[in-house]
């Protein structure tokens, strides 16, 4: 394999990592803190007392997160897709083509299965699924929908509520994503090594 591929492969795998695990590490906070929303009190609640208690809650945390998450599973394939023998990779931001390529060039069920749960509209998360049928919008839109509050005309406001205040069924999205980055991560660098040991 050309030391040019690898080494491209390197850095988007490189800045994968950065991504996922900045997204692992958030939300193992919210798992912790128990992602509420609601603070029960005897005492007054204050202001302060409330962004405390709740500061790693979905409602604050989920929309840049959930960018973080998509931009590294993005990273991650293309990662993959660099090490393949003859394909050229595209400047292309369509995660579904992306995920396409990928299950045509490589063998690995399980990397497979994990991207296609998140990328898959018919085998996302609930939580998922609704948002972008309340939207109208497709898994290839998510990242403008994570980015902007609007439509690239500005014509569209987004709503976000269906990502928010989920409480026991946030945490439980949560921690499937945390368990699927730490399953990703060492199966990707092992894949890498594998191939850096035949170049």
């Amino acid at each position: 394999m050309p030391d040019e591929k690898l080494h491209r492969s390197f850095c988007f795998f490189n800045l994968s990592e950065n991504y996922l695990l900045l997204v692992r590490n958030v939300l193992k906070e919210t798992i912790k803190q128990g992602n509420t929303w609601t603070v029960l009190n005897d005492k007054k609640i204050t202001e302060k007392i409330y962004y405390d208690k709740t500061k790693w809650s979905d409602f604050n945390i989920v929309i840049p997160v959930l960018f973080n998450f998509y931009h590294g599973l993005e990273l991650l394939m293309k990662g993959l897709l660099s090490l393949i023998d003859n394909y050229e990779l595209q400047n292309s931001h369509d995660i579904k083509k992306i995920l396409k390529d990928l299950q045509s060039n490589i063998k690995n069920i399980e990397i497979i299965n994990i991207l296609n749960k998140y990328i898959d509209s018919n085998s996302m998360p609930k939580i998922f699924s609704e948002c972008l049928k309340e939207n109208n919008i497709s898994i290839n839109k998510f990242y403008i929908f994570l980015k902007y509050p609007t439509d690239k005309n500005i014509s569209k406001m987004y709503n976000y509520f269906k990502l928010k205040y989920n409480e026991e069924e946030g945490l439980s999205l949560f921690k499937g994503i945390v368990d699927d980055i730490d399953f990703l991560m060492p199966k990707v660098v092992k894949i890498y090594r594998e191939k850096e040991s035949k170049s």
